[in-house]
Order: structure tokens, then sequence, then C-alpha cells
């Protein structure tokens, strides 16, 4: 009698143990992150039509300068491969680009930007999104440059926001809920390199503008993504 009662008891934290496994694995399935890809090389460099994937599984189909998308995706690591439209990836292929492993944690909020660098050279850059709010009647002004062109002083309603913003760098800061002029001027001067848009800055939104284009091609434009900062 007693050896049976040691069975059921042994049987019983097999059981136990097995069912808190699955437990951590579901729990592992639910986590969850969000994941943007923005394709900013604009024309003529190489990449009009692309398709871009994510751990070998195709995103986006026949992306065009401008196109951006928004994925969620299981928490773990993510690998960035750009192929011109149509090529598909084998071992005799090789992507345009390439970005190596990311590993996005739970809730992480993050967006993968193909573009120019400073000497007009494709590449991707990483940027972490920002999903913490910024206080009450405030929110987020994130700005990204990502164009082929010299630094630039970011100007909001004609005063200086971010001074020296360079290539493949961002800048962010808080600013009260209401509609602002922002334009970005060549470092140290008043030379107008992005001409002023509204930006309206709302409440649990982080606005992200993306200064991307080419400088000698005279296409620089401003490209906008907002991300929910209730979540962080």
């Amino acid at each position: 009698m007693k050896i049976r009662k040691l069975h059921l008891v042994t049987w019983g934290a097999v059981l136990a143990l097995s069912l808190g496994w699955i437990g951590v694995a579901n729990a592992k399935t639910d986590e969850k992150a969000t994941m943007t890809l923005f394709h900013a090389i604009p024309l003529g460099f190489g990449a009009d039509s692309v398709d871009i994937y994510a751990n070998k599984v195709m995103r986006i189909n026949g992306a065009a300068p401008g196109a951006i998308q928004t994925f969620t995706v299981d928490r773990g690591t993510e690998e960035i491969d750009i192929y011109t439209h149509g090529v598909v990836p084998s071992p005799t292929t090789k992507p345009i680009l390439s970005y190596p492993k990311v590993f996005l944690s739970h809730n992480y909020d993050v967006t993968f930007v193909a573009h120019l660098d400073k000497d007009s050279k494709p590449t991707i850059s990483y940027f972490k999104n920002m999903t913490t709010g910024a206080g009450s009647k405030r929110s987020w002004l994130t700005v990204r440059h990502v164009a082929a062109a010299p630094e630039v002083d970011i100007r909001q309603n004609t005063s200086d926001l971010y001074k020296n913003l360079a290539n493949g760098n961002e800048r962010k800061k808080s600013l009260t809920l209401n509609t602002y002029s922002v334009d970005a001027v060549l470092a140290g001067t008043t030379t107008v390199a992005v001409p002023a848009t509204s930006v309206t800055i709302k409440k649990d939104v982080n606005t992200i503008l993306y200064i991307w284009g080419s400088a000698a091609k005279g296409n620089i434009q401003v490209k906008v993504q907002e991300v929910d900062t209730k979540k962080g």
C-alpha cells in the first residue's frame, strides 16, 4: 500500500511539472513585440522595388520607396533581408541589404529603416520606439534623420528644437498637446532643407518624423509614424 501511494505521489509530481512547463511555453507564445519596416531609399539607388523579409518570411512584397508597414511578432530574434523584387532567397541569391539578428523582448516596439547614409549608400538602421508616456497633457515628438543630407537643425514654430541632427540619428522631446509647424534647416544656418510641415502632438502617441531622400536628387521628404505610448 505504501508503495502505491509513493507511485501516485511521484506521477502527480511529474504531471504538475509537465503542466507547469506547458504554462511557461504558452506564456512565451503570448509575449509579443511590434516591428515596423520602412523603405526609405529613394528612386535611383538600386532599390526601386524590393521584397522585405524577416526571418526568411516575406513581409512586404514589391515595396516602393516610402512604403511602411507594422507587424505584431512573437518575442524573439528578427533578422531583416531585402531582395530585389522577385528574387527568391536561396543559397545562390544575395540580398541587397541585411540587418543582423536582433532580439525583441516582450512589448518592444521597433522600426527597421532602409535608407541612404550620408554618402548616399543604402543601409539599414534600427530604432527602438519610445512607448512610455510623457506626462499629463504632453506627448513625444521624435525626429529621425535618414536622408543623404548634411546635419540639420530642427525648428518648431521657428524656434530651435534640436540642433546638429546627423544622418542615422534621432532626437526626441516631449511637447504639450497641440499642433506645431516643424521644419529643418542646414545646421548653423537659416537655409531651409525641409519645408515646414504641420505636426499634431496627440495624447498617448509618440509622433515620429522621418527626414528621408537625397539632397543631391532634390527629393527630401517627410514621413510620419505614430506609436502608441499607452502600452509602455
